[in-house]
């Protein structure tokens, strides 16, 4: 009888043992997957040769000028978009910056004919993960914008469901305390990546509106063409 209950009590250490085992090891790989660097992340440099951060970036301060003054024409027109160009106005931002207790840091983009990817360091407890945004922007068949989220990732982990329930609930959550202007862009932006809703994208530059109507994505840019629609409203 002592000798079965032995053998019986044997028999469970090692399942338990087995079930630690186990765990730890699902809880290494969870972590090595979170604290994964992708090779990809290679957020750009700042030039210190450069205006201060809370200064335009002059690459910035181009753009802006190709589209005010392709908004005073009456003719489509293209702006083309450097990956290179938007990354180092982004490098010399002011970073880090808080948000809900997270910090985050050292953001880059890169352009390719499969979509728009956004990559950044989130510090969490004293913990950097990167954090990956995979998108795809389209215009559909009656000229609206949409802004399809494809993945969102921390490390190599994949957590787009959760993502997105968590993002969907802060949203609404905040639009019940607060008036959201529907012509907002960064409303609308929010919108279309949350709740998948596309816009219009109609844009207002210096008093001038103009209608995107096209856009190509290509390795290490984008190419977006308006139209101008005059000083008329939306």
């Amino acid at each position: 009888m002592d000798s079965r209950k032995k053998k019986k009590k044997k028999r469970s250490s090692g399942k338990l043992v087995a079930w630690v085992i186990g765990d730890l090891t699902i809880a290494i790989i969870l972590i090595l997957l979170l604290l994964h660097t992708p090779a990809a992340y290679k957020p750009a440099k700042v030039d210190i040769s450069e205006d201060a951060p809370e200064h335009v970036h002059r690459y910035l301060t181009y753009l802006g000028s190709e589209l005010y003054n392709g908004a005073q024409t009456h003719e489509a027109f293209d702006l083309v978009v450097l990956e290179v160009g938007i990354n180092q106005a982004i490098a010399q931002s002011s970073w880090p910056k808080q948000s809900e207790g997270i910090s985050f840091s050292r953001p880059t983009a890169a352009f390719s004919p499969e979509g728009i990817t956004l990559m950044g360091t989130a510090n969490i407890e004293g913990v950097d993960l990167v954090v990956t945004l995979a998108g795809q922007p389209s215009l559909m068949d009656d000229g609206q914008l949409r802004l399809h989220l494809n993945a969102v990732k921390v490390g190599a982990m994949n957590v787009t469901p959760m993502a997105r329930i968590v993002a969907r609930k802060m949203y609404r959550d905040q639009r019940q305390y607060m008036t959201l202007d529907p012509e907002d862009l960064q409303a609308q932006i929010a919108a279309a990546l949350i709740e998948d809703q596309p816009f219009d994208p109609v844009f207002k530059i210096d008093g001038s509106f103009i209608r995107l109507i096209d856009l190509q994505l290509e390795e290490d840019r984008l190419i977006l063409r308006f139209m101008p629609l005059g000083r008329r409203s939306r």
